[in-house]
């Protein structure tokens, strides 16, 4: 914080003169020891951008590859086109949910806005499926994907047991 305060109570508050006071603040310090972890510090804030730019453009990139592959599983009526859709979304899915690494208040504090208890919501989840089997307006291959959390990753390839049925 210190820094920033340095910085921001220079007499010049254009980016010019910001940049000035850190050059000589900070890199032109006479300390060597200061200098040297000044420079580490924007070594490793410059490598730490650079991988989660890498990261979010691969993300992004996995994104793009299993929306077209589960589109053309969709259409396929090969079983290997299914396969790979699957494969790739259980990768694209784990890398997709791995950011609640990062923002963990999301994983903890979403339950509490959820009122109703996991068993609660779940067996609602498996009666309101069964109810949609029973009725017609379902099959039983695609209430399977909407009921367990693993056969909801395997969609494509309950889509295709449902086509081949």
């Amino acid at each position: 914080m210190g820094i920033i305060q340095e910085v921001w109570n220079n007499d010049d508050k254009s980016l010019g003169g910001m940049m000035s006071t850190i050059r000589e603040k900070f890199l032109e310090n006479p300390d060597e020891n200061y200098r040297r972890c000044y420079v580490t510090n924007l070594k490793i804030l410059a490598f730490d951008a650079m991988a989660a730019i890498m990261l979010g453009a691969l993300c992004l990139g996995l994104s793009a590859v299993y929306d077209d592959l589960e589109d053309d599983a969709k259409k396929s009526e090969d079983l290997t086109d299914v396969i790979l859709a699957d494969a790739f979304g259980l990768l694209y899915k784990s890398f997709n949910y791995a950011k609640l690494d990062f923002f963990w208040w999301d994983s903890i504090f979403s339950p509490t806005i959820d009122w109703n208890p996991f068993t609660v919501s779940s067996a609602i989840n498996v009666i309101e499926q069964v109810a949609a089997v029973a009725s017609g307006d379902r099959n039983v291959f695609s209430a399977m994907a909407q009921s367990f959390g693993i056969a909801r990753q395997n969609k494509p390839i309950f889509r295709y047991l449902a086509q081949q049925t």
